[in-house]
């Protein structure tokens, strides 16, 4: 065996990076290798499964309730067949139950089911200590009961609840919990209310509500101080609740993904002073800001609730239908005026995702446009420590010489830039290869750029003084081009590390010239030209 498996962090860090079945392999292998493994097995559970095996055959009494959803299997309830001994359970609490990490119960936790009445029996016996068969807890979700009742039984799903108190103790510092359309049950309230009374270490909380139970989860996250909350992610707040969260000391990240109910924002002008802003003291440690929203009128009103001082580092902001260009200049304006220039360092802007991407259906440019409706991000430009730039509007962004020329001065770390419209675009771009050449040149660090160029000028023989460059991935969308064979020698010469440019979403339908000269290009070079599956071109924020 070699020397370094002796070692016990080495082994622990192996196993950590195991499947169940290769941490199961390993702890047999050898006696060293025994301990790590265990934890590895036992540290995320999602059914009953394993703390029935620990328990003796001869105490549960088995009845099956139909099939399952999964693999149409029957669900089965274990019942107790006998009184339950102190002997019984503790086989799991000396060997297992300090092990368990993450303990979740939902729709599709498998076929095996303790029934209520060996669950209370439970509680019994261990004198209802919180936490008890996992009392090294740090993570637990439970589905609302009307999802598990489809599966278990309305009456087991109404009375488990309660009993979720076997495993989460004092130590749980994440929590995932449901308030379901239509299910106001007071037991389950009354539960959810509880866990954040006991779990007064709560860092991260992840809350499902919808329709009428919108008022559950304002009133639940009204009802506690939650002093050492960092992260927090939920459908949608009102008002009162978003002034509320503004106050909590340690929110550093919060994620809504359905923003509705606010009053409407303000507008601002490019004359507006952020000497005015009057949000000062709301979320004071705030670092990343993910919303998504219907209107992007409603991400912006909310935003506005951002006091300019917030240290807010990422922030990503998504609307599902497009939105007029006077809303997204307004967008723009409340980022100017409310994330901090010192500490922004990526930034998300984008509307029609569900018309576009979620629809399936195509998308076509209006035969009518407006000449003037460019969007202008300059303001942007105030922002030193941007990284990463995604603005991607329905209406065009104006990208002009001019802001090409002060994006290598303005964010000198940039590694991500996509300004590239997500629909079809007749528009003549006002930028060719040569500004797309001088970015490249400037922006050392950039990977990845979703930029409109005029190709049409390309000979192929013109190389940079600066090539190659660095960059790996290339979003054209519906940029000019007259020979797919030239741009493609000036690809190769100038960013020979790239990967198959793209364009945008297909959405099927005719084809434009354009189009298949683009496509001729990525054809030429099929066996070579892969594509870059950690590329970024995902427009729908996540922090998972």
């Amino acid at each position: 065996m070699h020397r370094c498996l002796r070692i016990p962090e080495v082994v622990r860090e192996i196993c950590g990076l195991l499947q169940r079945r290769g941490a199961l392999s390993m702890a047999l292998t050898f006696r060293q290798f025994l301990e790590p493994g265990l934890d590895k097995i036992w540290a995320d559970i999602d059914s009953f499964d394993p703390l029935i095996a620990c328990m003796p055959e001869d105490l549960w009494k088995v009845e099956e309730r139909g099939e399952g959803f999964l693999f149409e299997k029957p669900t089965r309830t274990y019942s107790l067949s006998r009184a339950l001994r102190p002997s019984d359970i503790e086989r799991y609490l000396r060997f297992y139950a300090h092990r368990i990490r993450i303990f979740s119960i939902i729709g599709f936790s498998g076929y095996k089911w303790i029934a209520i009445d060996a669950l209370q029996a439970l509680q019994v016996m261990t004198n209802w200590e919180p936490g008890v068969l996992s009392p090294q807890l740090r993570e637990i979700g439970w589905e609302a009961p009307d999802d598990i009742g489809s599966l278990i039984g309305e009456d087991w799903a109404n009375h488990f609840p309660p009993c979720m108190s076997l495993f989460w103790g004092p130590s749980l510092s994440c929590l995932r919990i449901a308030f379901e359309p239509g299910y106001a049950h007071p037991l389950y309230a009354t539960i959810n209310q509880a866990t954040a009374l006991v779990t007064t270490r709560l860092k991260q909380l992840y809350v499902i509500a919808e329709g009428d139970e919108q008022r559950l989860l304002d009133e639940y996250l009204r009802t506690f101080p939650w002093p050492h909350l960092e992260y927090l992610r939920a459908c949608s707040i009102s008002s009162s609740t978003l002034l509320y969260l503004a106050t909590l000391p340690c929110l550093n990240s919060l994620e809504l993904t359905d923003v509705r109910g606010i009053p409407l924002p303000l507008v601002y002008s490019e004359t507006t002073d952020s000497a005015t802003i009057t949000s000062e003291g709301r979320f004071s440690n705030l670092k990343t800001l993910a919303l998504e929203s219907d209107e992007l009128q409603q991400i912006t009103a909310l935003l506005q609730h951002v006091a300019p001082t917030s240290p807010l580092q990422v922030l990503g902001c998504v609307s599902l239908n497009y939105v007029l260009p006077r809303d997204a200049r307004n967008a723009i304006e409340s980022v100017r005026l409310h994330a901090n220039p010192n500490t922004l360092r990526s930034l998300l802007l984008r509307d029609g995702y569900d018309e576009f991407e979620g629809s399936g259906l195509p998308v076509e440019e209006p035969i009518d446009l407006d000449p003037d409706a460019s969007i202008d991000i300059t303001s942007l430009l105030a922002f030193k420590h941007l990284t990463s730039v995604q603005v991607l509007f329905k209406e065009t962004v104006l990208v002009n010489p001019e802001l090409i020329s002060h994006i290598p001065l303005a964010w000198p770390g940039l590694t991500l830039l996509e300004l590239c419209p997500q629909i079809p675009n007749t528009r003549m771009p006002l930028v060719d290869h040569t500004h797309f050449l001088d970015l490249l040149r400037g922006c050392k660090s950039l990977l990845y750029l979703g930029l409109r160029f005029d190709a049409t000028k390309i000979r192929g023989a013109e190389v940079d003084r600066g090539a190659p460059f660095a960059l790996r991935g290339l979003r054209v969308g519906d940029s000019p081009i007259l020979s797919p064979s030239r741009v493609l020698s000036f690809l190769e010469s100038n960013v020979p590390g790239l990967a198959r440019p793209v364009r945008y979403v297909t959405d099927g339908g005719l084809k434009s010239v354009y189009e298949e000269r683009w496509e001729k290009l990525v054809e030429s070079r099929a066996e070579t030209w892969k594509e870059d599956l950690d590329a970024p071109w995902s427009y729908y924020y996540t922090s998972e």
